[in-house]
């Protein structure tokens, strides 16, 4: 948050003519207590100050006899000005709509405006007078504790959010592109020089068709050599050259059919090259730096972003002649157009023409899951087509059925998606991509697609998010009442808890960890063989208690970080008739809110929405039932399921989840009846362990039985791992990424799980990238990998050197491409990085253990960890030399 003054100090330092002893003087006749607590722990961020006539201004603009009145006054102020105050959050303007009446209005109870009308801020402004009163609420942000370390914001503008990321160039254009057809004649450029200036800086060229800016005579010029050059260029015949070598291959998997990354960039390069002259990049050296550049977003994952400010780092504009009218820059001005100009230049090059030549001769995507899952693989559209054509049939002979709905009256039920396959090593996920915009829509302009989108988000805001939220909520309610229920798992943190508390349980009966049986299986196409039924049930199951006219209200509120600038995100509070009232926590309703224990601010957008039971049981029963989704290859037939449910869609996770939980719950109680036995699921991951094996070979008959498979919840066979505890030590079973001691439950990250990959492609300094890091590290550390009750100190001491080795060879690949964009290092900032890492590790590991024990050789271990990875390059030579003599470290 911005820096602030408590409200007191915020009125003695802007108004020195105030008597501070006035302020805050008490009566006996009034509620001292909290006026008090307004003055001393409410905090004031300022903004605009006004000047003294800017205060006559508002003085005749207000008129208004009680304070009650004047907060009236304001509100329709702020509303007539179209103000973004918060304090007019769900109020509504008259003007804007005729089904509202002639009244500025509020459908929503807005408690914010009635807090600020209470005795205590009467008080205030008898004391301060009107203008200081407006002045305060007009130019202010004002927040009010409602716990410890929370705070409510009551009125002003929404705080201010630093974003540390520039604009971001991604390679969506790349991905997932349906084959072209190519010939010989094939060109990406039409005949005309000033259409292809269109395309690369539309903004600028569009305004000058007829008669084209001197400015731009040079980078005409360049654009008829690039088509001219391209004419001459045969694509097929150079992919059929680089590409297409005769090699003998052993197709094992689906990811023996990938071209190799260094052939797609050997074409990609090789087309540039003739396609481009060099004048094009000014010099031999600025091409190399492009090329780099080129090769770098080739080979980036998915999720990697360029920040577009980043893009003419290392180019020397002075040699690149076409940017301006002539070729020596004169100006400053002309320098940053030059640079303007360029570096859009270089974004179309890479997000539009580099994306759209790989996309046209390969099928570009990322895997499905597992260790590759990070990985972009590049498929022959030939060999892609060859390989999902026989899939695709089965997937749709076996769960669609064409549907007589059209594209436009899905899209307006927002359940549709369009179909993306994700490949395994032998088989494929069907993802459905949520449509936002209607299919076919490419003749519609920017803004009617804007409108398309925006109103897909609001049906996702104000219609899936509260139902997913009910769900939720719903859920736990019937866990608080059903104290016989397995325990629910929502990430790797749960799972490893659960096993921690099932490991206390087992010393404390036996004093001793017994010999255990572990039972591991997962679920086949666990969305697509689901049964819609089933689902149906488990939600109707969950509301069975609630009458059909039974309303809810989810009320929308904005949290975020009290310490760091960060970006807010949106939560969602439900309630019924009876403690709708709860609503208000700036009336001492907070303890009905779960915060964590980060401290907050909240900011109530004074919006409540309200369903009926029948309305949610109608939005579930249409997703659920008549979903559609559009093959990426045929934009004209749609289709729905016949059984299951589509992955990828929202809310359709969440009624997935409901099913497992109530199937686990159903059919396998007998494992409370001794405690020597627990079951964890995490999605369609299951894993038993037990003292008995007969446990969990009842488990797995009843997961095979009639109970599983008649609600669609197929066992994969394939994938069932069994382990017992034995003599060695070393033998570990792998789950969700952990691995999982049976012999002592201790619990390692799987250091060969794509989890431990760090991408640091978008962060501009080495200062960000430090920080980065070390955020990673505190998330990676967590508890139960260090905690010595639940692991030995040698279990612990390994944890920390697995999530030390990640962290440190991410920097170490990420290096040279970091120093390359910087051009300098400072060894010493490395040093303090390092030295944060060991306090962070340090401070942790005596927080969860307070013990001095095994400090020592953690220190030693950090030592020997970074030594044996940076000695590697002599660049870090100075800093192997300090770890190695450091008694710091």
């Amino acid at each position: 948050m911005e820096k602030g003054q408590y409200l007191i100090d915020y009125l003695i330092c802007n108004y020195p003519e105030l008597d501070a002893k006035l302020l805050l003087k008490q009566s006996v006749f009034e509620k001292s207590e909290e006026y008090l607590k307004l003055l001393h722990e409410s905090l004031i961020v300022e903004g605009r100050v006004g000047n003294n006539d800017d205060y006559n201004y508002r003085y005749h603009l207000f008129e208004a006899n009680s304070h009650v009145e004047l907060v009236d006054s304001i509100i329709s102020y702020l509303i007539r000005e179209k103000s973004p105050n918060i304090l007019v959050n769900g109020y509504h303007d008259p003007s804007s709509n005729s089904a509202w009446g002639s009244k500025i209005f509020n459908p929503y109870v807005s408690f914010k405006v009635n807090f600020l009308k209470n005795e205590s801020w009467n008080r205030l402004f008898n004391r301060i007078g009107k203008i200081r009163f407006l002045n305060l609420v007009l130019n202010t942000k004002c927040f009010i504790k409602i716990n410890d370390v929370n705070y409510m914001q009551l009125f002003g503008l929404l705080p201010s959010f630093q974003s540390n990321v520039s604009e971001l160039l991604l390679k969506s254009r790349m991905l997932y592109r349906n084959q072209k057809r190519i010939n010989n004649s094939f060109r990406f450029f039409s005949d005309n020089p000033i259409d292809l200036i269109d395309e690369i800086i539309p903004c600028e060229a569009l305004k000058y068709k007829a008669n084209l800016p001197k400015k731009f005579r040079q980078f005409k010029r360049l654009c008829n050599q690039i088509i001219c050059n391209e004419s001459k260029c045969n694509y097929l015949s150079i992919y059929k050259e680089i590409c297409t070598k005769y090699e003998l291959k052993t197709i094992k998997t689906n990811f023996d059919e990938i071209t190799q990354i260094s052939v797609v960039i050997r074409f990609v390069l090789t087309i540039i090259g003739k396609v481009f002259p060099l004048n094009t990049w000014g010099t031999p050296k600025n091409k190399s730096e492009v090329f780099k550049k080129v090769i770098k977003f080739i080979k980036a994952c998915k999720s990697d972003k360029f920040p577009k400010d980043q893009l003419i780092s290392s180019i020397e504009i002075s040699h690149i002649y076409w940017l301006g009218k002539k070729s020596e820059i004169k100006s400053r001005q002309d320098y940053k157009l030059r640079l303007r100009l360029f570096s859009g230049f270089l974004e179309w090059f890479l997000s539009v023409y580099v994306c759209e030549l790989v996309g046209s001769f390969w099928y570009v995507t990322e895997v499905s899951h597992g260790i590759l899952s990070k990985d972009i693989l590049h498929y022959p559209h030939n060999e892609w087509k060859r390989m999902t054509n026989k899939w695709l049939n089965d997937y749709i002979e076996n769960y669609l059925v064409e549907s007589t709905d059209n594209e436009a009256d899905a899209f307006k039920k927002y359940n549709i998606g369009r179909l993306r396959l994700l490949p395994k090593s032998n088989d494929f996920r069907a993802l459905c991509i949520p449509i936002k915009q209607m299919v076919g829509t490419n003749n519609l302009n920017k803004k009617e697609k804007e409108a398309q989108k925006f109103q897909y988000l609001n049906y996702m805001n104000n219609t899936i998010r509260p139902i997913r939220e009910l769900l939720l909520q719903k859920e736990r309610h019937k866990l608080l009442l059903n104290k016989k229920s397995h325990p629910r798992c929502f990430s790797i943190r749960d799972i490893a808890h659960n096993i921690g508390l099932f490991k206390h349980d087992l010393i404390s009966k036996y004093t001793q960890i017994p010999k255990l049986f572990m039972l591991k299986f997962d679920m086949k196409h666990c969305f697509d063989n689901l049964s819609q039924e089933r689902i149906l049930k488990s939600v109707n199951d969950l509301f069975d208690e609630d009458s059909n006219d039974k309303i809810y209200y989810v009320r929308q509120f904005v949290e975020s970080s009290f310490f760091k600038q960060e970006l807010k995100k949106q939560r969602y509070v439900i309630k019924d008739e009876s403690n709708v009232h709860e609503y208000n926590i700036l009336e001492g309703q907070s303890s009905n809110f779960q915060f964590n224990e980060s401290p907050k601010i909240i900011v109530d957008k004074a919006k409540t929405i309200r369903f009926k039971k029948s309305q949610v049981l109608e939005v579930i029963r249409e997703h659920v039932l008549h979903s559609t989704m559009v093959l990426s290859n045929n934009t004209e037939k749609c289709f729905k399921r016949k059984k299951g449910v589509f992955q990828g869609l929202p809310l359709l996770a969440t009624l997935c989840d409901l099913v497992y939980n109530s199937l686990v719950d159903e059919n396998f109680q007998f494992l409370f009846k001794k405690s020597d036995s627990i079951l964890l699921r995490l999605v369609d991951d299951f894993l038993v362990i037990s003292t008995e094996k007969s446990q969990c070979q009842k488990v797995y008959d009843i997961a095979l039985g009639e109970a599983f498979q008649s609600s669609g919840a197929l066992v994969n066979t394939s994938k069932t791992s069994w382990v017992e505890t034995t003599a060695d030590l070393e033998v570990y079973i792998k789950f969700v990424g952990l691995k999982i001691n049976p012999s002592t439950l201790e619990i390692m990250p799987d250091a060969d799980s794509n989890s431990s990959f760090i991408s640091l492609s978008k962060y501009k300094s080495f200062k960000t990238v430090y920080l980065y890091l070390q955020w990673c590290y505190k998330v990676r550390l967590a508890d139960h990998f260090i905690n010595l009750e639940l692991v030995s100190f040698n279990a612990a001491l390994k944890n920390i050197e697995i999530i030390l080795h990640a962290i440190i060879e991410s920097f170490y690949i990420h290096f040279k491409e970091i120093l390359l964009r910087l051009g300098e290092f400072d060894e010493q900032s490395l040093q303090e990085f390092l030295l944060n890492l060991l306090h962070m590790t340090l401070r942790k590991y005596q927080l969860v253990n307070p013990s001095k024990f095994g400090v020592e050789e953690i220190s030693t271990m950090f030592k020997r960890v970074i030594i044996a990875k940076l000695s590697k390059n002599s660049v870090f030579k100075k800093t192997n030399s300090w770890l190695k003599t450091s008694k710091i470290l």
